[in-house]
């Protein structure tokens, strides 16, 4: 009775049945470069078709032609050079009433450059001439440091033949005694002044530097070991001899902070420390 039953439904029944057999393929649309007239004027798809693409051309403005400003003469007045401009702005306002603000900021920078240059060419030409003066001024000043240089140079400058001629004739003293008779000699001026200009002319980096090129010119290291700045140790007194005030002299004029005193203990140090180099 029961399959008598279905069998009565399935036949007497309205609702269809599906053919469970065939699977479905996927709905596929039909591109658009391919639809109908047909297709798109049918109402059974359901589809809107989307609206076409405007085809008319876009419309570019084109920004004015400005016409040249005339160039204002040189010798014209303050007020007819404002009153030119006045009437020129007028009429370019009353020619192209609709301009943006940025053709607005173009004409007013064509006004400024079409203004006269004559202030500031004047301007320029006076500048180039003060600073050409002033360049002027500062090699002729250079010239004549230039030349006082030389001339002290060649005031205080010593000679080859008077640093070795009567003074050193044989090189540093080679005993006590030469640099004794040395010492008597620079009794005078002449001798002193030209010993000064020789010892100031050694140099050195520094005060200790210049001190022992000056005593080393001097005497060598085995008469400077049989000195003291004071005569201690049963040493002579270095500081007793006129060689030993020009050195100070000659150190004071190189380094001009030095005191007397400084030297002195250079030139304490350099006699020393003598006996031991002469021995090395």
């Amino acid at each position: 009775k029961a399959v008598e039953k279905c069998s009565r439904v399935v036949e007497t029944s309205n609702i269809e049945t599906e053919d469970t057999t065939r699977t479905k393929k996927r709905a596929q649309k039909k591109p658009k470069r391919f639809w109908s007239e047909k297709d798109s004027s049918s109402s059974d798809d359901g589809r809107v078709l989307a609206k076409k693409k405007s085809t008319k051309s876009i419309y570019k403005p084109v920004p004015p032609k400005y016409t040249p400003l005339p160039k204002t003469p040189l010798d014209m007045d303050n007020n007819d050079i404002s009153s030119g401009c006045s009437v020129n702005s007028e009429e370019s306002l009353q020619t192209y009433p609709q301009q943006s603000v940025s053709d607005n900021l173009q004409v007013a920078s064509q006004l400024l450059l079409g203004e006269p240059q004559s202030s500031s060419e004047a301007a320029t030409k006076n500048y180039r001439t003060k600073v050409l003066q002033k360049l002027q001024d500062i090699v002729e000043n250079q010239q004549e440091i230039l030349a006082m240089q030389r001339q002290l140079l060649a005031s205080t400058a010593v000679t080859v033949s008077e640093d070795g001629g009567d003074l050193l004739d044989n090189g540093p003293c080679q005993t006590v005694e030469e640099l004794q008779q040395l010492d008597t000699e620079l009794a005078h001026k002449d001798k002193r002044t030209k010993m000064m200009n020789y010892l100031r002319s050694l140099g050195g980096l520094n005060s200790g530097a210049a001190v022992r090129k000056m005593l080393r010119k001097i005497a060598t290291n085995e008469v400077l070991g049989a000195y003291s700045l004071k005569g201690k140790k049963n040493k002579q007194a270095f500081q007793d001899l006129q060689i030993c005030h020009l050195v100070i002299g000659a150190t004071q004029k190189n380094f001009k902070h030095l005191r007397a005193t400084d030297v002195e203990d250079e030139i304490s140090l350099v006699l020393k420390y003598a006996p031991h180099r002469h021995l090395k």
